[in-house]
């Protein structure tokens, strides 16, 4: 590997990462998701979408969000028609922020949320 490609991580610098658990949604057909096909392994009863808090050492905070949000018929029109056609039955207990809060995590002392689309194949 060239030299110019190694990074170089400052001493002392730690994050932790902690997970979060908002949806469940399922049932899903395993085939959509993995190849080859495990025999007797047809369907999840129920699956996570996770987020994570990821906290510096120095305190800064983000929010890298997998989930899909509490209020999904509020998705874009064509995400909104296409989820009831899956068949997955959609749990989501709280929002991302409401979650945060409970635990002592103010929204505005999060710097960033990155959202990842959710793949409801």
């Amino acid at each position: 590997m060239a030299q110019d490609r190694l990074i170089e991580i400052p001493s002392g610098a730690s994050i932790t990462v902690k997970l979060i658990n908002p949806v469940n949604f399922g049932p899903s057909h395993l085939t959509r998701f993995m190849a080859p096909q495990v025999p007797g392994l047809d369907t999840f009863a129920r699956n996570p979408a996770f987020s994570f808090l990821i906290e510096h050492s120095s305190g800064r905070k983000l929010v890298f969000d997998l989930g899909i949000r509490k209020d999904w018929e509020n998705y874009a029109p064509k995400i909104a028609e296409y989820i009831p056609t899956t068949g997955y039955k959609i749990e989501v207990t709280q929002h991302v922020a409401d979650i945060l809060e409970e635990h002592g995590v103010k929204a505005k002392d999060v710097e960033a949320v990155i959202w990842r689309c959710a793949y409801l194949s």
